[in-house]
């Protein structure tokens, strides 16, 4: 079985999903996970990005634009982040 197949065949609607970066992952996923939140750092890829999410009716995924290093790293001890720890 290819890798994209297995992933294909397991059930993650009651999983949230934590991207560093948008695009197709997000659309794979907010399509398979109950939500997908991304963090994103370049403005014109986050807004186009958010146009097609909506455009598709996604309404489970959402983006959040960075300044940068530090805030990317900042964004996943935010509230309703899930970490090794939690």
């Amino acid at each position: 079985m290819q890798k994209i197949e297995f992933v294909r065949s397991r059930d993650f609607s009651a999983r949230d999903l934590f991207e560093f970066g948008s695009g197709n992952s997000t659309l794979f996923w907010s399509a398979r996970c109950g939500s997908v939140r991304a963090v994103e750092d370049d403005l014109e890829w986050r807004e186009k990005w958010r146009t097609t999410i909506k455009a598709v009716g996604r309404q489970n995924a959402s983006l959040r634009l960075v300044q940068g290093p530090a805030d990317y790293v900042a964004e996943v001890g935010r509230e309703g982040v899930a970490t090794a720890s939690s």
